[in-house]
């Protein structure tokens, strides 16, 4: 197809390392997909970022880019041979993409491409992607080359091959299929989702406008498939999570009545836990109001104990006699020392 590139990202077993290869050029030199330096995907915090950081290397998805009358699709994750990861001592994984000028025949085959693959993903048309893991292997140290054959391949029988994998679906026209799948986001979670989607992808014409549009899918553990639409120069859509998104097999999405009845509960009990609390408030307010003042008690200071202040003590009275009675009254004590000089004189 004329001004069709097709470009491959995979290990060395040298000090080269992972690099981009185009393998539609004699040589097959190192180059990686022009669009991949471009920043025209909008990031969640602001500014403005590659497609790259939008997929994981080693996470089996695709990416479909429409952008200056260009059409380019990546898929990720694609695992090596066991012979290669051997080889290198670490698992290896590769990646294909196929950048095309934007024209019927063109998106056509992109679209296939895409469906293939989505269905590679989802474990139905297993020797997509083992095709192109077995096209690939070392070259010497420093490279790897590509078995351009086997790629080309993928592309020109896409159609047939598909129709053992897919039942064409007519029930609905292209264009509410279009408006479904290029301008949603959903979670896919069984066999008749993704192949309604797989329907959805090998019929729809892609959007005809000239903003940049970035079309997302990833597997998940146990067997969910992400999918994502990105028009750039909008507000990034945020990523859905599982069970609030679920596209049915007829193409409608459920209601939002049960987002809009969870955030009523979740408003209701929020209104309930503040009126409980400003209530407790204002009772330790009024109450604090009502309660006395609490009053200290008051001690006297305690006597140091000094020979000038003696400890009281208890009058005898076996050793006090007649005269010291009239000269001392009862109601005074008797000091220690007096009561001790007459016990050692013997008076009673």
């Amino acid at each position: 197809m004329k001004g069709l590139e097709i470009y491959v990202k995979s290990s060395a077993l040298g000090n080269t390392g992972i690099h981009w290869r185009n393998i539609s050029k004699a040589g097959q030199p190192r180059e990686e997909p022009e669009i991949l330096g471009r920043k025209i995907t909008p990031k969640e915090h602001g500014g403005m970022g590659t497609i790259e950081y939008l997929v994981n290397d080693t996470k089996p998805s695709f990416l479909i880019v429409l952008y200056e009358n260009k059409i380019f699709l990546e898929v990720t994750g694609i695992e090596a041979s066991q012979e290669r990861s051997k080889r290198l001592g670490r698992e290896v994984f590769d990646i294909i993409a196929w950048v095309a000028d934007r024209n019927n025949d063109s998106e056509h085959m992109i679209r296939l491409l895409a469906v293939r693959t989505l269905l590679s993903l989802w474990k139905r048309d297993l020797e997509f992607l083992k095709t192109i893991s077995s096209a690939v292997e070392f070259n010497g140290l420093d490279a790897f080359q590509v078995e351009v054959e086997k790629i080309n391949k993928l592309s020109s029988t896409g159609q047939e091959i598909l129709g053992q994998f897919l039942e064409e679906d007519k029930n609905q026209s292209l264009h509410d299929q279009s408006k479904i799948v290029w301008l949603d986001s959903r979670i896919i979670n069984s066999d008749e989702e993704a192949d309604f989607l797989a329907n959805q992808i090998k019929q729809s014409p892609l959007p005809k406008d000239n903003l940049p549009l970035v079309v997302i899918a990833d597997a998940r553990k146990d067997r969910n498939l992400y999918f994502k639409t990105i028009v750039c120069g909008k507000p990034l859509i945020p990523n859905p999570r599982e069970g609030d998104l679920n596209v049915q097999p007829n193409g409608s999405t459920p209601s939002e009545k049960k987002k809009v009845g969870s955030m009523n509960l979740g408003i209701f009990t929020a209104g309930i836990l503040i009126g409980l609390l400003v209530g407790l408030l204002i009772a330790i307010v009024f109450l604090g109001a009502k309660l006395p003042p609490k009053t200290q008690p008051t001690s006297s200071p305690p006597q140091l104990l000094s020979p000038q202040n003696p400890p009281p003590q208890s009058i005898q009275p076996s050793v006090i006699n007649k005269a010291q009675l009239n000269q001392n009254p009862p109601c005074l004590q008797i000091p220690p020392c007096v009561t001790t000089q007459m016990k050692n004189s013997g008076e009673t």
